[in-house]
């Protein structure tokens, strides 16, 4: 302890006694000058402004790719008769589609689009065909992976059919290329009869829809409302 207290007393007799100079004639610094006679010490008359040191953020992996296309300026075409557009389609087996316990959320996505739509005045672009005619026309292949009877989702919304697709999983997605909506929306027979829904496998606090709820979703909305 005694020691410590000599050591402190000597720290406090050389800080005292330290010489103040003058920082104009190159000799030893003063405590407490400023920044600028320091410099003008050390480095000559000229005071020079420091630099900030800008820390580098390393980054793992390639930098990200920028594109100029973003979902917020995406606008998909509008259907309009006669004319062609770029479409786009998941298809599966009707009773998966349209009639699965397991698949009941598919309605509420699509009555739900039906109301965005209304809210921001946009005309619909997205229908449900049964048995479309170019499945086996355009992607024969494809057709045979496929369960008869089966039903389309065609909509010309590239990015919404994908994320449809995410949400169906177990359905084919194509895409149709350049088509009018006469060629894409041909269904090739009504919608099949399903047999009554299985109740005790419903597991939802509310009650199903009623069968036929994808009528309202038919390609005959379109051509009803483009006449």
């Amino acid at each position: 302890m005694v020691l410590v207290c000599k050591q402190l007393v000597s720290l406090q007799s050389y800080s005292a006694s330290r010489p103040t100079c003058d920082p104009q004639r190159n000799a030893p610094v003063c405590r407490g000058a400023p920044l600028q006679h320091i410099q003008r010490s050390f480095l000559g008359s000229k005071a020079v402004t420091p630099h900030r040191i800008q820390p580098v953020l390393r980054r793992n992996g390639p930098a990200p790719l920028q594109s100029t296309a973003t979902i917020d300026n995406y606008v998909a075409d509008v259907p309009v008769a006669g004319e062609k557009s770029k479409w786009y389609a998941l298809v599966a087996n009707a009773e998966f589609m349209l009639h699965d316990v397991q698949n009941e959320a598919f309605a509420e996505q699509l009555r739900e689009r039906v109301r965005l739509f209304g809210e921001k005045e946009r005309k619909q672009d997205f229908f449900l065909v049964s048995e479309p005619t170019w499945l086996d026309k355009q992607f024969p292949e494809e057709a045979k992976r496929v369960r008869r009877p089966c039903v389309a989702l065609v909509s010309t919304d590239k990015i919404w059919i994908t994320f449809m697709k995410l949400r169906l999983d177990r359905v084919l997605k194509l895409e149709l290329g350049e088509l009018t909506p006469e060629q894409a929306l041909e269904a090739g027979a009504p919608y099949p009869e399903f047999p009554p829904l299985d109740r005790t496998k419903w597991t939802a606090p509310y009650s199903p829809y009623k069968p036929g709820w994808w009528s309202a979703f038919d390609p005959s909305v379109f051509f009803n409302g483009s006449s």
